[in-house]
């Protein structure tokens, strides 16, 4: 007997699965925008592929019909996206109007979009040109593709991630008054933090951890952007000659007007409320989906005492210090536990 292949028969979650793959590819370079991923099937075969490559440039819906060798194809094909269509100009043209001019008739999507300027208007515009839509295929999977994109559109806050390395005796720094080596963790676990930042929009740290430590917080050893860095420093301690003022942008949040030469943009902020949280709705509102917190202890263990975190990062070394600063406690079990050269690297999600 021939088999023959309808749109009913048809494996969507395992082309879905294939836009999940796609997606993922553009994970460090189109933030603030979504990861998203298509497919393109006639009959039963694939015969385009995209995703979002880059931020501000083609969608992962135009990608893939660019890729299509014969377009005429492409009115008897499927489509197949992580995320609903755009139904809006940004910084390029709505792909639901793509797709309805190159009259596909048929497109599968996983999730719906969060964004207010989207949510639902791209899934109308197509069944309004008479293309037959489906959706919530592997949702659950597509949501967790954009755990920061979605909890920026749904909570009004970044997605935040906390991450200290500490050693085996709970200590993540020393005491001004002791002297020895200050690294902690392995090589390996270096570069896998660069990693985690080129994977968040900014990176915060604590006017005192900035003063001490006087880092540089790129991703020099990992491809991909670096992140905004952002300092806390609610007094306006914080120094004027910073490594970190010197390469790309810098936001200081103070209670203080403060003026810094450079690429550095100085915000006040009003008194009331928490000034982390406070700090953090405003990285939201400037558009920023997430934020990697890397201290000092005293910011971190306020954000967990607040419950200010999505994942938790804690690299814990072989070495024993017996003394020195004191690393926050997670009291909960860690979801992952793996090696990272001779660390151990737990993280802990609570994702909703």
């Amino acid at each position: 007997m021939i088999k023959i292949t309808t749109f009913e028969n048809l494996n969507h979650e395992q082309y879905m699965s294939r836009c999940i793959e796609l997606a993922k590819r553009g994970e460090s370079e189109v933030f603030s925008n979504p990861m998203v991923g298509a497919v393109i099937v006639h009959g039963d075969q694939i015969i385009g592929e995209g995703y979002h490559e880059k931020y501000g440039e083609a969608h992962a819906e135009v990608n893939a019909i660019k890729s299509v060798e014969d377009c005429t194809m492409l009115k008897e094909s499927t489509m197949y996206v992580s995320l609903e269509p755009c139904s809006h100009f940004g910084k390029t043209p709505p792909c639901a109007n793509k797709i309805i001019d190159c009259r596909i008739p048929k497109v599968i999507i996983g999730q719906m979009d969060p964004n207010p300027l989207v949510a639902g208007k791209g899934i109308q515009l197509l069944k309004d040109a008479g293309i037959i839509v489906k959706q919530g295929i592997l949702e659950e999977e597509c949501k967790q593709l954009n755990l920061k994109f979605n909890k920026l559109h749904t909570k009004k806050l970044p997605f935040i991630s906390l991450k200290w390395a500490q050693t085996n005796d709970g200590f993540m720094g020393r005491l001004e008054s002791d002297f020895g080596t200050t690294r902690i963790s392995s090589k390996s676990s270096d570069i896998r933090v660069h990693q985690l930042r080129a994977n968040h929009n900014a990176i915060m740290i604590g006017a005192n951890t900035a003063n001490r430590d006087n880092p540089s917080l790129n991703v020099r050893l990992w491809k991909g952007r670096n992140p905004i860095k952002v300092i806390l420093s609610p007094q306006g301690s914080v120094s004027l000659d910073l490594n970190l003022y010197k390469s790309g942008k810098t936001i200081v949040f103070s209670y203080h007007d403060l003026k810094i030469s450079g690429n550095v943009e100085c915000i006040k902020l009003e008194s009331g409320g928490n000034f982390i949280e406070n700090a953090l709705h405003y990285l939201a509102k400037m558009g920023l989906h997430s934020v990697l917190i890397e201290g000092g202890a005293q910011i971190l263990k306020e954000c967990i005492t607040l419950g200010l975190w999505d994942e938790i990062h804690v690299i814990q070394s072989q070495s024993d210090w017996n003394r020195g600063i004191q690393a926050p406690k997670v009291s909960l079990k860690a979801n992952i536990e793996e090696k990272s050269g001779s660390d151990t690297w737990f993280t802990y999600s609570r994702h909703e």
